[in-house]
């Protein structure tokens, strides 16, 4: 329909930031949080990793327990140091023009991401972006549980999630546009007319096979 808005999608690690970013958040607030419980919990992470135990989504899980105990005061400045110091050095400049270039076209931007929508918001506002989808953290009482709250937002649960938060009827998605690196963003890059593979030198012969334009930043 011509009265339909446009989408612009863009995945967050290894797209808009040159880096896998959830691990390397966690780590930080480690650091930072010194309790007894996150310091044993982080004694069997270790081991459970070298005997090959943990792994993928378990891992995911087990390393989040480093941040239990931390309350919103804490994170909010471990989320300023984490965005400022690590984030914005690591932006792929070709694709955050892609960003702003559709936000001066007037399109409705959402990043999309596993990541934690702790710092991605917190990136986002640099740039005002309309909608951040992303994986939440569980807080109880002023203070992080070390839980996912509600669903890990990745493969299929990008478009669950986006659902949740933005009515895609609303949108023209056949001229709407997607970015990410990775095929188990395939879901995303389906979702709309114009998916588009970011290209930092991994192997994209699946975005070949697929037709899907490629965005080079190496």
């Amino acid at each position: 329909m011509q009265n339909k808005k446009t989408l612009a999608l863009f995945d967050f690690c290894d797209t808009l930031i040159g880096m896998q970013t959830a691990n390397r958040f966690v780590t930080l607030a480690y650091q930072k949080n010194k309790r007894f419980s996150a310091v044993a919990n982080e004694f069997v992470r270790v081991l459970g990793r070298k005997s090959g135990l943990l792994f993928g989504y378990r891992h995911k899980k087990w390393q989040l327990k480093q941040i239990k105990g931390l309350s919103l005061e804490d994170m909010e400045e471990i989320v300023k140091e984490y965005v400022e110091n690590f984030l914005i050095p690591k932006e792929n400049k070709a694709v955050v023009e892609k960003m702003l270039w559709h936000k001066a076209q007037g399109d409705t931007v959402v990043i999309v991401s596993g990541g934690f929508s702790v710092y991605i918001k917190h990136y986002a506002k640099k740039y005002d972006i309309d909608f951040v989808v992303a994986t939440d953290l569980e807080v109880c009482d002023g203070v992080y549980t070390g839980k996912i709250a509600g669903l890990d937002c990745m493969g299929i649960n990008k478009i669950k999630k986006l659902r949740d938060t933005i009515d895609l009827d609303q949108f023209d998605m056949d001229n709407s546009y997607a970015y990410s690196d990775h095929q188990s963003d395939i879901p995303l890059l389906c979702l709309v007319g114009r998916p588009y593979v970011v290209d930092f030198g991994q192997d994209i012969e699946w975005a070949k096979l697929m037709g899907y334009e490629i965005l080079n930043v190496k």
